[in-house]
């Protein structure tokens, strides 16, 4: 299980390894947490692409 923590204008992805990356976002978010399963055999890499389009797409304006 990994965790997903959006806060505000910041996106923090933390690793089963214990990396942390910080992504800072154009657009102030609503504050939003989303916890998801990432899919066995997929590579770090691949994680943060798919992080990076869930931020994409909350940055948004509706």
């Amino acid at each position: 299980m990994r965790e997903l923590s959006i806060d505000r204008s910041q996106l923090t992805f933390f690793d089963s390894s214990g990396l942390l990356l910080l992504l800072r976002l154009e657009r102030r978010l609503a504050d939003i947490e989303l916890r998801f399963s990432v899919t066995p055999g997929t590579s770090a890499a691949a994680d943060v692409l798919r992080i990076a389009g869930l931020a994409r797409r909350f940055s948004q304006p509706t």
